[in-house]
């Protein structure tokens, strides 16, 4: 069986990681587990991004790493980034960015380590964004449509007409639990229902 580590930028990530393509790629014979950027997720340096993929790629020399991060939230030091142009398409800042990440390990592991057991991923935008892009079609898709309308309610604040802008981030706090606070672990529960 193929391992995999999937370095993931915070617990939303963790959570679709554990709860959905791990038991989908296992079904394909690659053992899927997510790994939190530093331990605890959240703010993505490059240099723990770097760290965290160069000791995983290190201790086990036949296991895969991949990362699961969002370009929206990519801290300093990143390859690459400066360069990226503010007109570049977002499939060719993904490439740059992937491709100078990827060279970067590979430089790092030097010529004792498979460099193509790293395969890096940049998603373009927000993850949490895009579940509730058509919060009809998300309920519908974790099989739960008695949240349709919750999830539509929850959504609506932050819907943009002309002019205005939306918020930077939409967070699953904002969307589940307006001030109290959410975890992974009842996020897991509500999608696995």
């Amino acid at each position: 069986m193929i391992r995999l580590h999937v370095i993931a930028e915070g617990p939303m990530e963790e959570t679709f990681v554990t709860e959905l393509l791990a038991p989908h790629l296992f079904e394909k014979g690659v053992l899927a587990g997510p790994i939190l950027i530093g331990k605890n997720g959240g703010y993505v340096s490059y240099s723990r991004l770097k760290r965290d993929s160069v000791l995983y790629l290190k201790s086990d020399f036949t296991s895969y790493c991949t990362t699961f991060i969002d370009y929206y939230g990519l801290g300093p030091g990143f390859p690459e980034k400066a360069a990226i142009g503010e007109h570049d398409s977002p499939a060719e800042k993904k490439r740059k960015l992937e491709e100078t990440i990827a060279q970067d390990i590979k430089e790092t592991l030097g010529k004792r380590h498979d460099a193509s057991h790293f395969i890096p991923y940049v998603q373009m935008y927000e993850f949490e964004g895009l579940l509730f892009s058509d919060p009809v079609r998300f309920a519908l898709g974790i099989g739960m449509s008695e949240m349709e309308r919750p999830f539509q309610t929850r959504v609506s604040p932050f819907s943009c007409g002309v002019g205005r802008r939306p918020p930077a981030t939409i967070s699953w706090v904002t969307l589940f639990n307006p001030g109290r606070g959410c975890c992974s672990a009842e996020l897991g529960g509500l999608i696995t229902a």
